[in-house]
């Protein structure tokens, strides 16, 4: 009898072990690194967004335009920075993947912020912030939206979240101002 609950012990250990490496050869992850260029002047690009496509999993290069990424091994990369054209990459058994992004063809137009609708300029006699696309493109941000942060008197930009690719809030004139 104390023989069957040894063997029972023994058996359950040994399921529960195989369990445990099967799990992690299942769960294994590829660890990418590389560097992100503009494709004309071969100068590192700061602050380029590289997501693991169909995931939030993501980071962004550092001043020397380098990353690194943990993702999974059949994975497909997509590197995106406001003014780029942005380009996915698929891993195909790399760890290692330099990219080159070229400056975008079709240029962003003057973004006008307006808090209460829409209006030609010259019927408008409240305020309104212009940023020009000069003002965004010097900002190394991951998209335009976040480039607006610190540009326009009154809104507040954030994420919902810390992930890359999480959604985006805007506060015109909403809780900074209550006590002012």
């Amino acid at each position: 009898m104390k023989n069957l609950g040894i063997y029972r012990l023994i058996a359950l250990s040994l399921f529960l072990a195989l369990g445990l490496v099967t799990g992690e050869l299942i769960g294994q992850n590829v660890t990418v690194t590389g560097s992100v260029f503009d494709a004309d002047s071969q100068e590192p690009l700061i602050g380029v967004t590289i997501v693991e496509t169909g995931t939030t999993n993501g980071t962004t290069t550092d001043f020397d335009g380098r990353y690194s990424l943990s993702v999974s091994p059949g994975a497909e990369l997509t590197f995106s920075y406001i003014g780029y054209e942005s380009q996915v990459v698929a891993l195909e058994g790399r760890s290692i993947i330099d990219v080159n992004l070229s400056i975008s063809a079709t240029a962003l137009n003057e973004v006008v912020v307006v808090g209460y609708g829409s209006m030609e300029k010259n019927n408008v006699t409240g305020a309104i912030t212009t940023i020009k696309v000069e003002d965004l493109e010097k900002v190394p941000v991951p998209n335009a939206v976040e480039g607006l942060r610190g540009q326009v008197a009154g809104l507040r930009v954030s994420r919902t979240n810390g992930q890359p690719g999480s959604g985006i809030t805007f506060r015109i004139r909403g809780t900074n101002s209550l006590g002012a």
